[in-house]
């Protein structure tokens, strides 16, 4: 996912407490760790409905985190990557 958001220009990842911090000009996701799984936390303008979305919530900015749980490297698939680059295109000035 990272070498994806790489190839549409810059992205900073933060290391910190809780996972690491994606941004480009603003905060694109979140990867957190889990005990047996990461849960991404992906930042888009509009809600999702899709299985793999566990829960989603309106920021105070009116975008919304969805957060997606992976456990395989064959769930980052092309509909995820799409996602990802919506949202570092949302993210990026």
């Amino acid at each position: 996912m990272i070498s994806h958001l790489a190839s549409l220009g810059p992205i900073h990842e933060d290391a910190v407490d809780v996972g690491i911090f994606l941004k480009s000009d603003r905060k694109i996701g979140e990867f957190r760790p889990l005990v047996r799984s990461t849960q991404l936390w992906l930042f888009l303008p509009d809600e999702r409905a899709d299985p793999r979305v566990s829960r989603s919530v309106r920021t105070a900015t009116g975008r919304y985190v969805h957060l997606i749980k992976i456990t395989r490297a064959d769930e980052v698939d092309d509909q995820l990557l799409g996602w990802l680059t919506e949202s570092y295109d949302m993210n990026t000035d």
